[in-house]
């Protein structure tokens, strides 16, 4: 259990150790009913259960799981240049700030689900995603406009010589 945990540790927000320690007695126990056939249900506080649920209420889950993942994913969300403050930026005028952390606590139980399933190890991607999204952006508008019959000729900033 130790060497699992420490593939999570990386992950953005100052209670992932704490948060490795009961998701895995969580994931263990959602996979303990799978395995016997008597039907998959999550007991994280993000999981549904089976079926489908139209409702834009998330049942409650474990109580203790629940508040160390939301306190985690606040700690995350302020965390400079994280996949997560992208995604909490990214969502947060629409859903609004609960709603919002619970959105990215889902994100962040798959994420940490993964790295205890797999066995693999946490990589931060926020910052170079955001910058291959911008090149692709701006590809995209110059490529518009030419399709619209403009000329478009690139400038690229001088970068001073590292002498």
């Amino acid at each position: 259990m130790e060497s699992s945990i420490s593939f999570a540790v990386g992950v953005p927000g100052s209670y992932s150790r704490m948060i490795c320690r009961r998701g895995e007695q969580s994931i263990i126990t959602s996979g303990r009913g799978a395995a016997t056939g008597r039907g998959r249900r999550s007991t994280t506080p993000c999981g549904n259960g089976s079926g489908v649920n139209y409702s834009h209420r998330s049942p409650k889950g474990n109580r203790n799981l629940r508040r160390i993942l939301n306190q985690s994913v606040n700690a995350a969300v302020k965390a400079k240049g994280t996949i997560f403050e992208v995604v909490y930026r990214r969502t947060v005028p629409r859903l609004g700030h609960k709603q919002t952390i619970g959105a990215v606590a889902h994100r962040q139980c798959r994420l940490i689900w993964k790295i205890l399933h797999d066995g693999v190890r946490y990589e931060e991607r926020g910052p170079t995603v955001s910058k291959r999204s911008n090149q692709r952006r701006a590809a995209r508008m110059i490529r518009e406009l030419r399709s619209l019959g403009y000329r478009v000729q690139l400038e690229y900033p001088q970068q001073p010589n590292p002498a």
